[in-house]
Order: structure tokens, then C-alpha cells, then sequence
């Protein structure tokens, strides 16, 4: 499962706050009508490194495209 993916599944399963898939975390009283506080966490860190990586690939590409027109 890619990083792409991860997100959008976590996304679905952040709002079944209390169901079977609620782990009773302790973390309940921030969950809310947004959704489970934990999966709502990890979503947003997995999306700042998608954002950092993809950073990094246009930098990267930024790199290569110099170095070929000094040469």
C-alpha cells in the first residue's frame, strides 16, 4: 500500500470514533465530530513527509537539470 493510499483509508476510518474499529485510546475526548485524534495525528505527519518527498524529487530534478546545461 503506497503512502497515497495509506491517507485516504485513514481518512475513511477516522470517523468511526467509537465503533468497532475505535481502539479506546484514551484519546476519545479530542475525537470529536473530526474523528479519531490518533488517526487524524498520523494522517497529518504521513501527508508533511508526502509533501517533504515530493519536495525533494523536484529539487532533485531542479539538480539534474542544472548540472546537464554547465556541462
Amino acid at each position: 500500500m503506497n503512502r497515497a493510499c495509506l491517507i485516504h483509508e485513514l481518512n475513511h476510518l477516522k470517523v468511526q470514533t467509537g465503533s468497532l474499529a475505535c481502539m479506546g485510546c484514551q484519546h476519545e475526548d479530542n475525537c470529536g465530530i473530526k474523528g479519531c485524534a490518533l488517526i487524524r495525528a498520523a494522517v497529518e505527519h504521513l501527508e508533511v513527509f508526502q509533501g517533504f518527498e515530493e519536495w525533494l524529487q523536484k529539487q532533485a530534478k531542479k539538480q539534474a537539470t542544472s548540472e546537464k546545461t554547465s556541462d
